[in-house]
């Protein structure tokens, strides 16, 4: 197998593998994705002014390294921080709080492991930003 062979294969196994891919295929194939659609309502009551935002785990031991991370703001700036640059995000330092610490590690989560929930959920985000338009 020559170089351009691998660089071709290496080339169409990005684009199969790329965010968004296999949701755009399966809409663009005609197979109606019912996931997307409930995220895509799901996420539009949610962005309604008015709606329940919060989003609440029970947990002692994560409530513990939350609690100490409020007495530690050096250490909650520094995770926040590192959690940002990991994931590519810019993040206001005005925001670093425990709800940015959690949020970034809930992203953090989805995309290392659930990548297939992460690009669903991107895409109904991204649709209904262009429905909304």
């Amino acid at each position: 197998m020559s170089n351009d062979d691998t660089d071709d294969e290496l080339a169409a196994l990005r684009e199969s593998t790329d965010p968004g891919t296999r949701t755009a295929t399966k809409v663009e194939s005609g197979e109606a994705d019912e996931f997307v659609t409930d995220l895509k309502e799901a996420v539009a009551e949610k962005q309604q002014k008015g709606a329940q935002r919060s989003v609440s785990i029970w947990d002692a031991n994560i409530a513990g390294l939350l609690d100490a991370l409020d007495r530690h703001p050096d250490r909650l700036e520094e995770s926040v921080s590192q959690l940002a640059d990991d994931l590519g995000r810019d993040v206001d330092p005005d925001s670093y709080d425990r709800s940015e610490l959690l949020r970034l590690l809930i992203l953090l989560g989805l995309q290392e492991g659930a990548p297939e929930l992460e690009d669903k959920w991107r895409t109904a985000v991204g649709e209904l930003a262009k429905e909304q338009l």
